[in-house]
């Protein structure tokens, strides 16, 4: 058990392990170097409706949005789950004082992205990046100060369902889809490897569908040597 414990807190350190939330309201793991899940547990977050989108901080607590627009915190050890007394206000690209949990609004998304819908990852250099909801689907660099977006890639194949979900690891971007009822399938970009190839990594993730992922954005930029 002393040796497992060790090896997660070596990958998660490593930014090899991303926290996923599926709409199921189950928290896992994801293993990267062996394309993996495993279940953490149950949230018991009392919000109604499923959760919609999660981030990980620092710290590696998971916040996790539900949809009637609660915000709770969720352990990444055990899925325990309180709930905070966030408002929602605004649309748009902003960001939020984990502190008081007020939101200051930024802007909203320039060119062919505005107004559009995406899910968000950081990076341990003070990147932001969305998914966003074109079909096909749009990666795409986001100004933390303005909401101004740039260096916009369209992923071919890549098509938006009901659940979706972006993370940052070891260097490359992963995506998590689902369409209809199916479940979950994770696409991965490869930069890290400066290929940016896009390949599906797993086309089934076992019968659930994900919404929410992220790693802390300390992860390191490359994979580990």
């Amino acid at each position: 058990m002393r040796d497992r414990e060790l090896d997660v807190r070596r990958k998660q350190q490593q930014g090899w392990l991303v926290r996923i939330v599926g709409q199921e309201n189950d928290l896992y793991r994801f293993d990267v170097p062996t394309l993996t899940f495993t279940k953490i547990g149950r949230l018991d977050c009392p919000a109604a409706g499923n959760p919609t989108s999660m981030a990980i901080d620092r710290t590696g607590v998971a916040w996790v949005n539900y949809a009637d627009g609660s915000l709770h915190k969720a352990s990444t050890t055990d899925a325990k789950c309180t709930k905070t007394a966030f408002v929602p206000d605004g649309k748009g690209f902003g960001k939020i004082d984990l502190a008081t949990l007020d939101i200051a609004m930024l802007g909203d998304y320039t060119g062919t992205l505005s107004k559009k819908a995406a899910e968000l990852t950081g990076t341990a250099d003070g990147r932001v990046y969305g998914f966003f909801t074109t079909q096909p689907a749009t990666l795409a660099q986001i100004d933390r100060g303005s909401a101004t977006t740039s260096s916009e890639r369209t992923l071919d194949g890549v098509s938006f369902g009901a659940a979706f979900a972006l993370s940052f690891s070891g260097g490359d971007f992963w995506f998590y889809t689902a369409e209809g009822t199916a479940p979950s399938k994770v696409t991965q970009l490869k930069q890290a490897s400066g290929s940016g190839e896009l390949v599906v990594a797993i086309s089934d993730v076992g019968g659930f569908r994900i919404v929410g992922a992220g790693v802390p954005t300390c992860a390191p930029l490359t994979p580990p040597r």
